[in-house]
């Protein structure tokens, strides 16, 4: 796990400045704190902050040359089949100088060219310089668990593993991308190629990027499908799976250095703690993190049965109201753009505790994407056969009644009833339907009406036309909620404090067999995740496979309407200015200043307004 940069010249054939190339990798010093590395030959340059995880040694320095001094390498993530990879090199004659990942990637895409990649097993996002056919190559992993993010300069392109690291180039403008404000209103984050930076990109998962004779390309290499196939009885298929996970954690734990757990207590993270004691002959360490809120807002006695169940060494921290409130700009500082993720700051206090003993850490992110494990999948699926029904008529002459008697989750749904799939499902973070135009002003408004920004599932929805409802919605958040909100909030709050996070459910191989699963293996009218479920029965505690879901719980509302409120009217005054290039004064203040608990309030629209704010003060916007 590292930082990576770069430029190249390649329209202006222009020299790259060390000095600016330093200066990139000083705004991501905490990525990578061991040891920093740049190659500059002409118009290219490259440089790397090195965590050092596999081969601590000096031979795993980057930039990595090849011993043809044909190739040049920076890498950030792990490829965890390395050591299987070493060996097919060696079999066919290819001597290799160090036990690193980084120098097995560099030899097989020698071999092989960017094809190279389909024999991974990993996360990662790096750059190949090919000095004989001055071609540059970026690549990023499947699911987008390793962020890449590139922006068009004067005379070519800069790249790095973070957006600060590209606006520390003098050239490159602060500029906000103003239609994506809409997108980060309905679904928390900006979905696509697009962040809320004007002209700074993501590179998209499963896809690479290559300049060539002053060509630049970017291909896709790799997609999801949603196809069930044959694989035996639901006993065989839970077997199956379970063989998969046991080899996919057995492949995350390859390390050099000292690895924990995180542990929330849901049954995704016990899944990792069992699967990985079960692997491990020394201590196992583990962490939690709570709110002192109520119980509602505090998994550790889950959390705690795990641990003592298989035996960890189990370690907590608990987080207050204003202990959440001070770390605001610091979590908008290293999101680099607004992901309206309040957990991502349980989880950067979490990281920071682990980071006193470990350097690498296992995390259940991605199995509520695998196997079904929201709730608004059932309720979606419960709408389409209400629709089914015809039962449209009634959704509309019922949602006045459920509005009138201020039953606001009823009427949320009998305002989605209306909408087909494609028009009400955008993903979990997704806000209910409403008047927008209440919200902005007439400016931004004439703006968005000449932009596309806000219809970007559009394609995905095409894509899985003919699979079936579960299926689509799962494809889905795989392409959109979990690589720009779930895993790039993993990443960067992780490696605010030096640590390697990794998400063993997100083993390509196991994605693509979860794919191939029917869906009612993955959720019933009764049941979610019911397949993970099946496989871990007999491993895990009946508590913790009964349990109903939390995931990391945040008291947003609560805190919004009591410690946090001062906070955010100083900080709305503050951001008037910048506020009201997009939204009416009067909906500010309206959201703002609603006390009367009896009132319903769309929370979590407010903390939407309130990270915007922050982002725009922090980043000086």
């Amino acid at each position: 796990m590292c930082g990576i940069a770069g430029i190249y010249n390649y329209q202006s054939g222009e020299p790259v400045s060390e000095q600016v190339l330093r200066s990139m990798l000083d705004q991501m010093a905490y990525r990578g704190p061991d040891d920093e590395g740049v190659f500059v030959a002409g118009p290219i340059g490259l440089g790397h902050r090195r965590l050092s995880i596999l081969d601590t040694s000096s031979a795993g320095h980057q930039p990595m040359l090849s011993p043809s001094k044909r190739t040049v390498i920076v890498h950030n993530g792990e490829v965890y089949n390395y050591v299987e990879l070493a060996k097919r090199l060696a079999a066919s004659g290819v001597a290799l100088r160090s036990r690193s990942d980084t120098e097995v990637i560099l030899a097989m895409y020698e071999a092989m060219g960017e094809n190279c990649v389909s024999d991974f097993i990993g996360m990662f996002a790096f750059a190949i310089w090919d000095q004989a056919q001055r071609r540059l190559c970026l690549i990023r992993d499947r699911l987008g668990i390793k962020p890449l993010y590139w922006t068009h300069l004067a005379g070519g392109i800069a790249f790095a593993s973070e957006i600060k690291a590209l606006l520390a180039i003098p050239e490159t403008e602060r500029r906000v991308e103003v239609p994506t404000i809409e997108c980060f209103f309905r679904l928390g984050y900006v979905p696509g190629d697009q962040t809320m930076f004007k002209g700074i990109r993501k590179l998209m998962p499963g896809h690479f990027l290559t300049i060539e004779k002053g060509i630049l390309q970017i291909e896709e290499y790799w997609n999801l499908s949603f196809q069930a196939v044959e694989m035996g009885d639901a006993e065989s298929r839970a077997a199956q799976l379970l063989d998969l996970l046991k080899d996919s954690v057995r492949l995350h734990l390859r390390s050099d250095v000292p690895l924990g757990v995180f542990l929330s207590g849901g049954l995704d993270s016990s899944t990792m703690v069992a699967l990985a004691k079960s692997e491990v002959s020394s201590s196992l360490k583990t962490y939690s993190v709570a709110f002192d809120m109520g119980r509602a807002f505090d998994e550790r006695q889950y959390a705690r049965t795990v641990a003592e169940t298989f035996r960890t060494e189990h370690h907590e921290i608990v987080l207050t109201p204003k202990e959440f409130q001070d770390l605001l700009p610091t979590f908008v500082w290293h999101m680099d753009e607004p992901v309206s993720e309040a957990p991502a700051i349980q989880l950067y206090c979490v990281a920071k505790l682990a980071a006193n003993d470990v350097k690498v850490v296992l995390s259940g992110e991605g199995a509520d994407e695998l196997f079904g494990g929201y709730d608004i999948y059932r309720y979606m699926l419960i709408l389409e056969r209400l629709r089914g029904l015809g039962c449209e008529k009634v959704f509309r002459w019922a949602k006045p009644l459920a509005k009138m008697f201020g039953v606001h989750k009823v009427e949320k749904y009998l305002s989605l009833g209306v909408l087909t799939l494609e028009e009400r499902y955008a993903g979990p973070s997704m806000l209910s339907p409403m008047n927008w135009s209440m919200m902005y002003n007439r400016e931004f408004l004439d703006m968005l009406n000449t932009s596309s920004a806000s219809d970007f599932q559009g394609l995905y929805y095409m894509h899985s036309r003919d699979w079936d409802h579960l299926s689509r919605m799962l494809y889905l958040d795989t392409k959109m909620w979990l690589p720009n909100d779930l895993l790039i909030k993993a990443d960067k709050m992780t490696m605010a404090h030096s640590l390697e996070l990794r998400v063993p459910f997100l083993d390509h191989r196991v994605v693509e067999f979860a794919a191939n699963l029917p869906s009612h293996d993955k959720l019933t009218m009764n049941e979610v995740k019911r397949i993970l479920k099946q496989a871990m029965n007999g491993i895990l505690p009946e508590k913790i496979l009964s349990r109903k879901k939390m995931g990391f719980p945040t008291p947003i509302e609560l805190m919004l309407k009591g410690p946090l409120l001062p906070y955010v009217r100083d900080l709305f005054h503050e951001q008037q200015a910048n506020l009201s290039k997009y939204f009416r004064k009067e909906w500010v203040s309206q959201i703002c200043e609603a006390r009367d608990p009896t009132t319903y309030v769309h929370y979590d629209l407010l903390w939407r307004l309130v990270v915007l704010a922050e982002w725009h003060r922090v980043f000086r916007l």
